[in-house]
C-alpha cells in the first residue's frame, strides 16, 4: 500500500477520529461546501534512499495533514486525536504549526508526518 492509503486507513478506521470528522477526510483539497471539522492530507515530498552502491531500498515520504475546525481549540484537539492512529501506522511527526483561514473562517493545525516506504 502507498503511504497515502496507509494514512487514510489509519484515520478512517479510528473511532475517535471519525467521531469528530465522520467521513470528511480528503486528499489534496476539500470541497468548498463541506463544513468543519475535517481533515485534508497530501504528499509534500519523496526522498529516495539508496545503498552506497546506488540500489534503491525505499523512500522517505512526507505527508502534510490539515486539521480544520471552527475554533483553534477544536483544531488542536483534532490534531491531538489523529496523532495516535497515525503513529500506530508507523508515521512520525516532524512539524506542527497553527494558522487561520479567514476566507472560510477555519482554524487550522498543519502537521507533517514522515514514513519510510521500503521497496
Amino acid at each position: 500500500m502507498k503511504p497515502e492509503e496507509i494514512l487514510y486507513s489509519a484515520l478512517s478506521g479510528d473511532l475517535a477520529t471519525t467521531a469528530i470528522v465522520g467521513t470528511k477526510i480528503y486528499v489534496d483539497d476539500a470541497p468548498q461546501d463541506i463544513d468543519a471539522p475535517l481533515l485534508v492530507y497530501q504528499r509534500d515530498s519523496t526522498e529516495p534512499r539508496n545503498t552506497i552502491h546506488g540500489t534503491k531500498i525505499g523512500e522517505f515520504v512526507t505527508l502534510a495533514i490539515l486539521a480544520k475546525a471552527t475554533t483553534r481549540k477544536a483544531a488542536e484537539d483534532l490534531a491531538t486525536t489523529i496523532d495516535t492512529p497515525i503513529r500506530a501506522a508507523n508515521f512520525w511527526k516532524t512539524e506542527q504549526v497553527s494558522g487561520y483561514e479567514p476566507d472560510v473562517d477555519y482554524h487550522v493545525v498543519a502537521i507533517q508526518y514522515r514514513y519510510f516506504d521500503p521497496e
